[in-house]
């Protein structure tokens, strides 16, 4: 509310406040999962190797 009545579009607020706050468990679970696969990459060829 605040930010729309200081003049913000709605997709601004929208942005700054909600899709920004939500980006963080995503980036989060991305950063394991990248972790995760790299690991498994690094088991497989020392498996198969």
């Amino acid at each position: 509310r605040t930010a729309r009545a200081k003049g913000l579009a709605p997709a601004q607020v929208l942005w700054r406040h909600g899709v920004r706050n939500a980006l963080l468990p995503v980036v989060t679970v991305f950063g394991l999962q990248l972790g995760a696969l790299l690991g498994g990459a690094v088991i497989t060829e020392t498996v198969f190797a």
